[in-house]
């Protein structure tokens, strides 16, 4: 297994009934309720394969005043010692290392800038969706306070790449990461109005126009788009209970 690899993604809702509803319509996934050790998991596939969930947020982080949003597993071999060198770093351990029966060992952490991913070590090789199918998760964003900061940090505990960049304007710069020139994702400053650092991922789409149309049917929130960007066009929004995702059409090859 490759260190540093986005391969599971779930979304901390507030009505699972109800965000599973949208993102299956919206965007096109299927659903699946499984039984694990703890409970009822529903799980989100693109066609057959696996690569994410939809879960209750928990009620310590909502009575915390969080809101809805996509966390990210990110793949290691060891989720113990990325946790201690994120701490060591600045950022904060929000769950300690624990492990899910059948599943891997997990760490829930926080970034110094305030982003919030998961260091995940699965029991079994994770295979997500290929990339050429639509729904696929393409590409994991960070809008951050410090884009830097950012870039250290996460090449201290993934090993990340710098793997190019793309001057935004009064924007600044967009710095892409990922392993030798394969980049999986970038980061930037993230906008003034814009009150906390947090990723926002990209979901494939083969028809940006329709998508986005699907997506305010279903009272969602488009934010920006369908924009014209390198390699593509893109669309991103929130969903009616305020969680924020992206979706991307490549462009024709």
């Amino acid at each position: 297994m490759s260190n540093g690899k986005f391969i599971w993604f779930d979304y901390m809702a507030n009505d699972t009934h109800k965000a599973l509803a949208f993102y299956s319509e919206a965007v096109g996934w299927k659903t699946q309720t499984i039984q694990m050790a703890d409970g009822p998991y529903n799980m989100l596939l693109v066609k057959e394969a696996p690569f994410g969930g939809v879960v209750n947020l928990p009620e310590g982080a909502s009575k915390g005043g969080a809101t809805p949003y996509w966390l990210a597993y990110i793949s290691t071999d060891d989720v113990d010692g990325v946790a201690v060198k994120a701490g060591e770093l600045g950022g904060a351990v929000l769950k300690a290392p624990f492990n899910i029966s059948g599943i891997g060992r997990v760490a829930i952490i926080k970034d110094p800038q305030g982003a919030i991913f998961a260091a995940f070590h699965p029991e079994r090789n994770q295979t997500p969706p290929a990339a050429d199918l639509e729904g696929t998760m393409v590409w994991s964003e960070l809008a951050t306070s410090d884009p830097a900061a950012a870039i250290s940090f996460y090449q201290a505990l993934f090993g990340w790449a710098k793997t190019g960049e793309i001057e935004m304007g009064e924007a600044g710069k967009y710095s892409m990461f990922g392993e030798g020139k394969n980049s999986v994702g970038g980061i930037f400053a993230k906008p003034t109005q814009m009150p906390v650092s947090a990723w926002v991922y990209y979901a494939n789409t083969f028809d940006l126009e329709a998508a986005t149309a699907r997506i305010k049917q279903h009272g969602g929130k488009v934010l920006n788009g369908p924009n014209d960007v390198p390699g593509g066009r893109i669309s991103q929004f929130t969903d009616p209970q305020g969680g924020a995702f992206a979706l991307h059409q490549a462009a024709a090859s």
